[in-house]
Order: structure tokens, then C-alpha cells, then sequence
């Protein structure tokens, strides 16, 4: 691990990136999410940034502020199992119903029975993963809320409940 950066070397560093980066102040407060008017009061030196906006700044320049850390064993996610995937992929086709959709606390449910050690969470990351690979889709609970009848089995996506998972 390399030394740690002082405020000032950093603050440095950001300036001299923002220089030779090419992009307009424009372009880049689009890319970053801060202010135009922010960077420039920063690169006059009339203003000085808080953690979180060097941190925005820092990655659309490409800069890394603090060394990498490499996580520590414990902290390091579980091994997944391959066939956990396929699994889910089959208990999904199972439980279609004629809407051509499965409930994911059914898909859950069926998967638990099969495997007492299976976690919501590593059931939710098979399903984000399915989803991701275009494997399945996930579609929105579109009734009351009191309605639902486990929403643990459920992912939350922005502002929707992803309840069922359709086979592509």
C-alpha cells in the first residue's frame, strides 16, 4: 500500500487533471455530477471540495484518491455455487404460471425446501445475475402493498418491487 495523500496533494492532483483533461467545465460537470460553477471556483483556487465531490471529480478524470485496499479474507463474498444459477433457471420454468410468470418468493420457497442452507440473499444474487445475462426478466408488483404476501422474496429496483421473473 502506497503512502497516504494529504489533502493539499490531492486537491493538487485535481487540479492539474481538470487542466490537461481536455473537456470543457461544462463537459465535465455533466460527466461528474458536480456544478460547472463548483470546478471552476476549485480550479481558481477560490474554493476548496468536500470528500464526496473530489471522489465524484476524481472518477470522471479516471484518479484514484486513496491506494487500493485489497479486502481483507473475511470480508470477501462467499464462493457461489455454479449450479445455483440453473437451479433458480429451473425452479423459474417450474412454477410459470398462465400469466408466463413465477412468483419469486414461490421460486424461494421451492429452492428453500431443496436446500435449508440457501440464503434470500444468495437467492437474490442468482436472480440479479440471471437478469443481468438477459436469462430472465424480472416484472413490477402492481398491486396494494398490504397485498403482498412475502416480501422478502422480493428485490427492490429504484422504486419498484420486482415480484416476478419471466424465462427469456
Amino acid at each position: 500500500m502506497g503512502p497516504r495523500k494529504k489533502p493539499k496533494d490531492i486537491e493538487a492532483e485535481l487540479r492539474q487533471a481538470i487542466e490537461k483533461d481536455g473537456r470543457t467545465v461544462y463537459r465535465l460537470a455533466a460527466d461528474s455530477g458536480v456544478s460547472a460553477g463548483q470546478i471552476g471556483r476549485f480550479v481558481t483556487g477560490e474554493r476548496t471540495l468536500t470528500l464526496a465531490v473530489a471522489a465524484k471529480l476524481a472518477t470522471a478524470l479516471g484518479l484514484q484518491l486513496a491506494p487500493a485496499v485489497p479486502a481483507p479474507a473475511a470480508l470477501e463474498a462467499p464462493a457461489v455455487p455454479t449450479d445455483l444459477d440453473g437451479a433458480v433457471l429451473a425452479v423459474v420454468r417450474a412454477k410459470t404460471d398462465r400469466s408466463g410468470s413465477a412468483k419469486l418468493a414461490n421460486v424461494f420457497k421451492a429452492l428453500q425446501t431443496k436446500d435449508q442452507a440457501l440464503t434470500l440473499g444468495t437467492f437474490h444474487d442468482a436472480v440479479r445475475r440471471l437478469h443481468a445475462a438477459g436469462k430472465v426478466r424480472l416484472t413490477p408488483w402492481t398491486q396494494a402493498m398490504y397485498q403482498l404476501d412475502s416480501p422478502e422474496a422480493c428485490l427492490l429496483c429504484g422504486r419498484e418491487i420486482m415480484a416476478y421473473a419471466e424465462v427469456r
